[in-house]
């Protein structure tokens, strides 16, 4: 069997360690799902002006969590296993050889941004790691489908989860999110999910719950990006 250090620098997932994920390989499941996460995390060295955006974003996040758990800590007895809050690895990005109107609301709506689809760069950005947190991937996503289903959920859509991995797998988590419509997001809400980006507008997508979220804005004024205040283009699917 592969050590997970090799794992990690031959490019391979750690999950290729657990072709079935069980209750008594769960402890370790974790404990090299955070050493992958460290890993990947200390070659993270990025600086631009949309990763600082993201990881402040992230940053305000995480204390809103962490506050929502302080108040539920009163009134909910935690597990003994240490938990983890979860944020997606790889975050695509969108970049568009324009510049918006900070007035246009609907700036990336779909028929305005199709004309410049030819022109997109498309790209992918990783944000930094705060304590305790654990980057997500398809296949950790696919592998806990599977502990939570007892089906390959990649060749059946789930129908029915199994209370008691439920039971065990909560003990490891800030929040677990519950099902929706045959899949689970194990990231922690809210996250962001996709980023928009031209020489001088920056939007951040973000998901607060399976069917809403929200934008954030920046906008460059005096050749550096300040964040607009408030929440923008609200969405409920």
């Amino acid at each position: 069997m592969l050590t997970l250090s090799n794992l990690v620098c031959s490019g391979q997932s750690f999950v290729d360690k657990y072709p079935k994920l069980m209750k008594n390989n769960l402890p370790e499941f974790f404990e090299d799902w955070e050493a992958y996460s460290d890993s990947v995390a200390s070659t993270v060295n990025c600086h631009s002006e949309i990763c600082n955006a993201v990881n402040a974003e992230f940053d305000s996040l995480l204390q809103v969590i962490r506050e929502l758990q302080g108040c539920a800590s009163h009134y909910v007895k935690r597990s003994k296993s240490k938990d983890f809050g979860i944020i997606p690895q790889n975050i695509p990005v969108e970049y568009y050889p324009i510049s918006p109107t900070p007035k246009d609301t609907l700036f990336f709506s779909w028929g305005y941004y199709q004309m410049y689809l030819d022109k997109m760069v498309e790209d992918t950005i990783t944000p930094r790691l705060r304590p305790n947190e654990l980057y997500m991937t398809r296949n950790i996503g696919n592998r806990l489908m599977e502990f939570l289903t007892g089906k390959n959920v990649a060749h059946e859509r789930p129908a029915k989860y199994l209370k008691k991995n439920i039971k065990e797998l909560k003990k490891y988590l800030y929040r677990y999110n519950g099902d929706f419509n045959g899949a689970v997001i194990f990231n922690n809400f809210p996250y962001i999910y996709y980023v928009r980006v031209t020489s001088d507008f920056i939007v951040l997508y973000v998901r607060d719950g399976y069917l809403t979220g929200y934008e954030i804005w920046y906008i460059k004024k005096n050749g550096k990006f300040e964040r607009v205040s408030g929440k923008h283009n609200t969405w409920i699917a």
